[in-house]
């Protein structure tokens, strides 16, 4: 028996949760008034080994955190105390116990402590929250991917040995875990996401289809083994993508 862990909005404030979707959509598409994901991502050891093997904690799931708490942080410079309140409010509603300040003893470590706070006890609940939202949309993963493919692909080998196969192309993860080939079932709702395909992949409706795990971002043109890039496809698909396409399809069944 699969056990699947459900999250509800009335546990979670919904009106947080889709505005920052909302910001992390704009920073991925690059919207004015936003910081894009493109000037702002990064790879250090954690996010190559996120890049390398896939993980429950993606290289979403790192960029959704760095947005929200730099985010806070900015607002904390630029508004000093009054933007404690917001802070406040955020931690009552994810049951965040905390300490106020008095308004002479305000100041940098306080500041400091709110984001230390948010992060340890607000983001664990909260970014999960955003990152399933944006993982149900396949066009954004791809687009989210595409940043990261071009800092992969400007990298070198030798730099980078123990995490490039060549220059510019990441090793090969040979190993699906069961939690994500459920996942990426589930998004897909049983069927392959190649654009104009839409096979039946559960083996009720359509037997003898079989099912393949496909980079949405090929390797080969700095694609990752992250979960983000990866969707499911018919075998035909699968083999008629190939390793110089990106594409994937916005299509998914109804549900009547």
């Amino acid at each position: 028996m699969i056990e699947v862990f459900m999250v509800t909005f009335s546990e979670l404030n919904s009106r947080i949760v889709h505005d920052y979707v909302a910001k992390i959509k704009n920073e991925i598409y690059e919207e004015e008034y936003y910081n894009p994901f493109s000037e702002t991502f990064y790879l250090d050891e954690k996010r190559f080994l996120l890049a390398l093997k896939p993980q429950k904690w993606t290289l979403l799931h790192e960029c959704i955190e760095d947005s929200i708490l730099d985010g806070l942080n900015y607002a904390l410079k630029k508004n000093g105390y009054d933007f404690y309140e917001r802070i406040y409010r955020d931690f009552d509603i994810y049951g965040v116990k905390y300490v106020q300040v008095v308004d002479e003893l305000r100041g940098t470590s306080h500041c400091d402590y709110l984001i230390s706070k948010y992060k340890e006890e607000v983001c664990p609940r909260l970014v999960p929250s955003i990152f399933n939202i944006l993982f149900s949309d396949r066009s954004t993963m791809r687009q989210f991917n595409r940043i990261v493919a071009d800092h992969i692909s400007k990298l070198s080998e030798k730099e980078y040995p123990e995490y490039l196969k060549k220059d510019g192309v990441m090793k090969r993860n040979n190993y699906w875990p069961k939690w994500l080939r459920e996942a990426l079932n589930r998004r897909e709702q049983g069927h392959c996401a190649a654009p104009g395909c839409q096979k039946n992949l559960t083996g009720m409706l359509a037997n003898g289809n079989e099912q393949a795990i496909d980079h949405i971002v090929p390797l080969n043109q700095g694609g990752v083994n992250d979960p983000t890039n990866l969707q499911m496809l018919c075998t035909d698909c699968n083999q008629d993508k190939g390793g110089n396409n990106d594409y994937t399809s916005d299509m998914y069944s109804l549900y009547w």
